[in-house]
């Protein structure tokens, strides 16, 4: 998760026209989004109880995220079996809280999570083995000056977690954010003592635990940041040249509501391009810049609204086999990062509202 960075005007192709939106409401926007999209793609058996869920108004499989605390609160485990058909593990399948100090690797939340998804008929996407923002974990850094113990114990971290959940997940998101703004390698501690191959050696050691499961790189701001995206998929063409075993692509979809029509089209075409399945992995659409400016919130609304429609419409178009899952990054507005973490602001940028309502235009 990144901080929002303001949509820019550049795209990768011509201008296409902009298209106009009338929708009474987002439940009525999500519907008719999901017209003639396709074949349908996996459903869970949850949705014939319930037609109005969000999960049977698409031709893919709509997810959200969970945390062991969202467990106990029945509005929120209520949304989530409802309307969603898998959920990513927030922070829990991270190696923040997974790696002790020791080199030890703990399952008991993660392991929650997982029971509840099955109790619910629930897939589960992990998330995620190797992130730069990660590297601090002191155990890592107590064997940086020796390469062959730090590469040997970061082989045996991704195998652990890749055997303890094998045949368990939906896919696993191997390498998270390793680009920077500028389509460069970011630094980071894995980069530092591994050099740039400490992507392909996390693929490959999670595809030796586990060969079935889904392998995804995960990245942001490729639909605001068109050099990204170039850079991003030039990054991922070079490796699967070298047969790294990358199964799909994730892109995060952290937007901002000004996004301009069309570039959410524009990059999930781009990103298919490559072949791999491909996953919306984390979307919200911020509306913080209604704080400055209370006038613009009624435009703001409009435009999060049309931009949920080009997603859905856009990702709904691409070949079945690519059409891996929609994810947004919480479900009610006050679960989000985006209003929780230090010093945010107001924002509504997720589905349903503080009270669990979906939303109205």
């Amino acid at each position: 998760m990144r901080p929002l960075m303001k949509p820019r005007l550049e795209c990768l192709s011509l201008n296409r026209g902009a298209t106009v939106y009338n929708r009474r409401g987002l439940l009525a926007g999500l519907a008719l989004s999901a017209m003639g999209m396709g074949s349908c793609a996996r459903k869970t058996t949850l949705q014939k109880s319930d037609p109005s869920a969000l999960k049977t108004r698409y031709h893919f499989p709509i997810g959200a995220i969970a945390k062991t605390a969202d467990l106990r609160d029945q509005s929120f485990t209520s949304l989530l079996t409802t309307h969603f058909d898998h959920f990513t593990p927030e922070w829990e399948m991270k190696m923040e809280y997974m790696l002790q100090d020791g080199g030890q690797v703990r399952f008991d939340a993660p392991d929650q999570l997982l029971s509840f998804a099955k109790a619910h008929d629930l897939r589960v996407h992990g998330h995620t083995l190797i992130w730069y923002d990660q590297d601090k974990s002191p155990y890592f850094q107590s064997l940086k000056a020796n390469k062959s113990l730090f590469s040997k114990a970061y082989n045996d971290y991704i195998a652990a977690v890749m055997s303890h959940y094998k045949g368990q997940l939906m896919g696993m998101d191997v390498v998270n954010e390793a680009l920077d703004e500028d389509g460069q390698w970011r630094p980071c501690l894995w980069l530092e003592v591994l050099g740039p191959d400490y992507i392909e050696q996390a693929f490959r050691a999670a595809k030796a635990a586990d060969a079935a499961t889904p392998l995804f790189i995960n990245d942001y701001n490729l639909e605001s940041n068109p050099k990204k995206r170039l850079a991003f998929m030039k990054r991922v063409e070079a490796l699967l040249k070298r047969d790294v075993p990358i199964d799909g692509i994730g892109t995060q979809t952290h937007i901002d509501a000004n996004l301009p029509p069309e570039a959410l089209t524009l990059a999930l075409k781009d990103l298919a391009s490559l072949g791999l399945k491909l996953h919306v992995s984390e979307v919200d659409i911020s509306l913080y810049d209604a704080s400055h400016n209370p006038f613009n919130l009624p435009r703001l609304r409009q435009k999060q609204i049309a931009l949920i429609h080009e997603l859905t419409k856009a990702y709904g178009d691409l070949p079945e086999a690519q059409r891996y899952g929609l994810t947004f990054w919480g479900m009610r507005d006050g679960d989000s990062w985006l209003t929780r973490r230090p010093g945010a602001g107001w924002d509504e940028p997720n589905l349903f509202d503080a009270k669990g309502q979906i939303k109205p235009i």
